[in-house]
């Protein structure tokens, strides 16, 4: 985006008035300011001392002595930087140091960043003090601290001050200057993102503060969590359309593989069970309970795709350097568990049940340790998957080093 730039002008004597001064002392051009206190050419209104200097144009317009290398805070209007993506719950480290917001120049002009005030609608705020030129259609990333190892692998550029902070479930980020607001984002818990997912701009979406033109960022880096941190977001996939939790019979999902008993990392971080759309449509798991025999009962509270013929993880927690290397659709905290003695594990939609396997501590179905129980292929329904005999111990290293195929398909037994 390009736009003319104002000049800060002095209005000229009204016709009629008597001769002014003249040499140093004169206003040629009447923009208010004479070469004796600092107009460096005072034949063009548009150069004087308070101008906005043009960058990369050749001219000193607020006489200086050098042409700028970047557009001014102060000459920047709503608009020119925009908000294109936050992490307010980072994965893995502190969150004083790991969240961060991704700003975008929307400018054909680089712009300096030195004089910007960040904040949000409370109490928090940060001003930048040390020069920072964002280059035009470009991102900078604005963080707790600029050292990789404690942001969770993040390109900072702008360190903002300690009491800079973003609230989990509803806050508020603000980039302003000199009282006029630049941009503004506000989410509350009903936005997309979470749980070590960033929430991104889709920047084709025609209004930006709306939920529904910003999705969950997918793409893993460092040990932070998903997004893409000084980089386009990827388009968010379009409105869902495929079948909800509700329309679910029987046999429309199937269990295909468990991690019951992790080696590579602690049990409770490390369990998980894959779950397979045999079907021709993407199905959303929102509204359904996962269930177990000893009263153990989480609802999928938000949305969850399984794409058709799809395979997705379902594990208790989702940072991969900690759960042994997997990328879940859903996550249950610490509402659920799986025992590695045996135990019933059942997808319902109140109470019609849509499948349910009952693995056994090695009677009929195996009982590895730091492998999964997997489905064979040739059995990939939800009758097959009942019987024991019909899995097998895996043989394919994942992540961390336990054995399975976790969001693909199972290898034969």
């Amino acid at each position: 985006m390009s736009r003319s730039l104002p000049s800060l002008l002095l209005l000229a004597a009204c016709s009629g008035a008597m001769p002014g001064p003249a040499g140093d002392d004169a206003d040629a051009d009447a923009d208010g300011w004479t070469p004796a206190n600092g107009d460096c050419n005072d034949n063009d209104p548009a150069v004087n001392p308070l101008a906005i200097d043009e960058p990369l144009d050749g001219t000193d317009q607020d006489c200086d002595g050098a042409d700028a290398e970047a557009l001014a805070a102060r000459a920047l209007v709503p608009g020119d930087l925009r908000i294109t993506e936050l992490m307010p719950d980072p994965l893995g480290v502190d969150p004083a140091y790991g969240e961060w917001v991704e700003v975008y120049n929307t400018l054909d002009l680089p712009v300096e960043l030195e004089g910007v005030l960040l904040r949000d609608d409370v109490r928090d705020d940060a001003f930048i003090g040390v020069s920072t030129v964002v280059e035009p259609g470009s991102y900078t990333v604005l963080g707790g601290t600029a050292d990789p190892a404690l942001n969770g692998g993040v390109p900072v550029s702008v360190v903002w001050e300690a009491d800079m902070g973003l609230s989990n479930a509803a806050d508020a980020f603000v980039i302003e200057v000199d009282g006029v607001v630049i941009d503004r984002v506000a989410w509350t818990p009903s936005w997309p993102g979470g749980d070590g997912q960033s929430i991104a701009l889709d920047l084709d979406a025609p209004d930006p503060t709306l939920p529904t033109s910003w999705c969950p960022g997918t793409e893993a880096y460092g040990v932070g969590g998903y997004g893409s941190p000084g980089q386009a977001n990827p388009a968010c996939p379009a409105p869902f359309t495929g079948r909800t939790a509700a329309e679910l019979q029987a046999g429309d999902l199937v269990i295909t593989e468990v991690l019951q008993s992790p080696a590579a990392v602690d049990d409770e971080l490390g369990e998980w069970i894959e779950v397979h759309n045999p079907g021709p449509t993407d199905i959303d798991l929102q509204g359904l309970t996962l269930v177990s025999d000893d009263g153990d009962a989480v609802d999928i509270d938000e949305q969850a795709i399984v794409p058709a013929g799809a395979y997705v993880v379902l594990s208790g927690f989702a940072d991969p350097a900690a759960n042994g290397g997997v990328v879940p659709v859903w996550t249950w905290g610490w509402d659920y568990g799986l025992r590695g003695s045996g135990m019933q594990i059942a997808l319902m939609v109140g109470t019609r049940l849509v499948d349910e396997i009952r693995y056994d501590n090695g009677i009929s179905f195996p009982d590895p340790a730091g492998a999964t129980m997997s489905l064979d292929p040739a059995w990939l329904d939800a009758e097959g998957n009942d019987d024991g005999t019909h899995w097998c111990e895996a043989t394919t290293p994942f992540g961390a080093g336990d054995l399975g195929t976790p969001g693909a398909a199972n290898d034969p037994c």
